[in-house]
């Protein structure tokens, strides 16, 4: 009796998940593709919904920008996060975003503008070690080649290290010429606690 009631409210749940729409269940570490407005689930829970689109063009011919925004949802915990394609000289972007948020590594692998995505979610390993730009993962050596580039551009930049769970990084603004160590073991809605930090200078 007691399997045959949990049973029944599971389904319900997920039923109701998103408005009525049933739960479509993906895989980790496989290319997925991903429509508007669809509720998404993964086997640790993890669920997420395409919502948005938005495209940005500064100026005619000058670089371009189209962005997808997805609702996260993760035991109990919500957040929204963004997917970009960017492009260069007013053409159509060919530089996907791939993002690290909470313990998963986000890739985006195509994106049809205000109808879908493809994406690929895997589950971070304890002890990679990730270099960012902006929020935007990158190698090792991107990163040490856009570091050596910033000279008197005003432009912002960081690393994260992500071990064991914890988090330890880097950041700077070309701007001030200075360097800002941190560790951080807690990120929540774009709030990071900062328990220790130095300061030092760009080399």
């Amino acid at each position: 009796m007691f399997l045959k009631v949990f049973s029944f409210i599971l389904i319900m749940s997920i039923h109701d998940l998103s408005q009525g729409q049933k739960l479509i269940f993906r895989k980790f570490d496989q290319p997925e593709l991903i429509t508007m407005n669809n509720t998404y689930g993964w086997s640790d829970g993890l669920t997420l919904k395409l919502t948005d689109f938005t495209h940005k063009e500064p100026m005619p011919g000058g670089p371009t920008k189209a962005t997808a925004y997805l609702d996260f949802q993760k035991a109990g915990e919500k957040g929204e996060i963004t997917l970009s394609v960017h492009g260069s000289d007013g053409k159509e972007g060919i530089d996907y975003d791939k993002i690290h948020w909470k313990n998963y590594d986000i890739e985006l692998l195509s994106f049809e503008y205000n109808q879908s995505i493809e994406l690929k979610i895997s589950k971070a390993g304890s002890n990679e070690v990730g270099y960012f730009i902006n929020d935007r993962s990158v190698t090792k050596k991107e990163f040490a080649d856009f570091k050596n580039s910033l000279t008197e551009v005003k432009n912002t930049w960081y690393c994260k290290e992500f071990n064991d769970g914890g988090e330890t990084g880097y950041k700077a603004t070309s701007e001030e010429g200075k360097i800002f160590r941190y560790k951080a073991i807690s990120k929540k809605e774009g709030a990071m606690e900062i328990l220790e930090h130095e300061e030092g200078k760009l080399k």
